[in-house]
C-alpha cells in the first residue's frame, strides 16, 4: 500500500526554449540561446492517492551538478525527508485518473547555461515521481 500511495509520472519531456521578441518561445538546443524550459509529462492514474491539488516540484540540475534557480535565495522543499532546492513548482489538480501536466521555468537573464546533459527530477508529496534528461550544445 505504501508503494501504491506514491504518485508516478511518465513520458517526461523537456523542451529548451529561446524567447522571441513577441514573448513566444521557439525550441532550441543551444545553451547560449535557451532562456526557458518547458517540462511536460503525464501523472499516472492512482486510486490510492486522495484526489485534490498536488504540488509538483521540478529540480533541474546542470551538467556540473548545480540546481538551477533564480535569485539569490534558494527555494526549498522536503524530498524524502531532506530539505532540497527546487527550480520551479506547479500545482496540479489530480482526480485519480491519468492526466497531462506542463510547467515552464524561465531563467534570469544574467544566468549563463553550459553545454552538456541536464537532468530534471520531479517530486510530489515528498517523493521522486519521475526523471528525464536533455542535452544542450
Amino acid at each position: 500500500v505504501s508503494r501504491a500511495s506514491v504518485l508516478s509520472a511518465s513520458d517526461i519531456t523537456v523542451t529548451p526554449l529561446k524567447r522571441l521578441s513577441n514573448g513566444a518561445g521557439r525550441p532550441t538546443n543551444r545553451a547560449s540561446a535557451a532562456s526557458a524550459f518547458c517540462i511536460e509529462g503525464y501523472l499516472l492514474a492512482n486510486n490510492v492517492i486522495e484526489p485534490g491539488t498536488i504540488t509538483v516540484y521540478a529540480v533541474i540540475t546542470s551538467p556540473s551538478n548545480v540546481v538551477l534557480h533564480n535569485g539569490t535565495i534558494e527555494q526549498k522543499f522536503d524530498a524524502n525527508g531532506v530539505r532540497s532546492t527546487y527550480t520551479t513548482v506547479q500545482a496540479v489538480e489530480f482526480t485519480g485518473a491519468s492526466r497531462q501536466f506542463e510547467m515552464t521555468w524561465s531563467k534570469d537573464e544574467e544566468m549563463e547555461l553550459e553545454a552538456g546533459v541536464y537532468r530534471v527530477s520531479l517530486y510530489a508529496n515528498g517523493n521522486l515521481i519521475g526523471v528525464s534528461e536533455f542535452k544542450l550544445k
